[in-house]
């Protein structure tokens, strides 16, 4: 189980040290990592049984609907799969990855249960920023079907 968000630092390689919170979950899930980009401009690192099962879906998307052919090409066709931390705990990103995901040096992780979303974290911190600045008379606009949410 992922929770919680890590800034680390990229190294020159395009190597993300995935922090030691994150990486009893993936251990315990005995197997190889995918990573994968987001259509909205992140990456997603989970298992790779948790990509099989994504790719699975994707792939039923039909090919003649410009969204949904979107939606293959960045899930699918940039899919890094097979991979697994190396010694240090780090996991390898493409340049490819790392231009859609605005990774520059600094680099947010933020587990999401089942699977770590990984972004820019300058462009995290910016849009975060901008959500915080739409919201309506300074309160939360919950998603519809949420509006009795309380914490």
């Amino acid at each position: 189980m992922f929770r919680g968000t890590s800034i680390v630092k990229r190294d020159a390689k395009g190597r993300v040290v995935v922090p030691s919170r994150f990486r009893g979950a993936m251990e315990a899930a005995e197997g190889d990592l995918a990573v994968t980009s987001h259509p909205e401009g992140f990456l997603l690192l989970m298992t790779q049984a948790k990509y099989e099962v994504l790719e699975e879906q994707v792939s039923g998307m039909p090919d003649n609907d410009e969204r949904a052919l979107y939606f293959k090409q960045t899930l699918i066709g940039m899919a890094e799969s097979g991979l697994r931390l190396d010694k240090l705990g780090r996991v390898s990103l493409s340049a490819e990855q790392r231009e859609h995901a605005s990774i520059e040096t600094e680099v947010a992780l933020v587990g999401m249960r089942d699977h770590i979303r990984i972004w820019g974290a300058e462009r995290l911190k910016k849009l975060n920023a901008a959500f915080r600045e739409s919201r309506e008379d300074g309160k939360m606009v919950l998603p519809e079907g949420w509006n009795g949410f309380k914490i």
